[in-house]
């Protein structure tokens, strides 16, 4: 579960910076 929450948060980390810089 680690490993994947992990994962999510990397990848939500990424389309939230995206939708900021827009």
């Amino acid at each position: 579960l680690d490993r994947f929450l992990d994962v999510l948060q990397g990848l939500h980390g990424d389309d939230l910076r995206e939708m900021v810089q827009e």
